[in-house]
């Protein structure tokens, strides 16, 4: 059975076969800051890929969910239950692109 991505505010758990070559364990619990002020938790092992790609360096942060389930909880929305797996980590962001006259649109225009 396919499992799905996962997604609690703009957090996004995308699950993957297993961990690729070259991660570092940092921890044993994600968290993410949200947009907002408060933090996105999960008992998980999380691990660190930085990759260099030209002249900028990028992070990718994993996690490992070892028990049959998790919950992610965060202050403003209801606890995600996270099935045993693998995940890489990803954060949404609204993208607003410019008008024409070259400001920012309002969210909601």
């Amino acid at each position: 059975m396919r499992k799905k991505v996962l997604r609690q505010g703009d957090v996004v758990l995308v699950p993957r076969a297993s961990l690729p070559d070259g991660v570092e364990a940092v921890g044993d619990e994600l968290a993410v800051r949200g947009e907002g002020e408060h933090t996105h938790r999960l008992p998980a092992l999380v691990y660190r890929l930085r990759e260099e790609d030209s002249d900028e360096q990028r992070e990718r942060v994993y996690v490992v969910v070892p028990d049959a389930l998790a919950l992610m909880t965060h202050e403003e929305h209801p606890p995600l239950a996270v099935p045993r797996g693998v995940y890489e980590v990803r954060q949404a962001r609204r993208y607003l692109p410019p008008t024409t006259q070259g400001r920012a649109r309002a969210w909601g225009d």
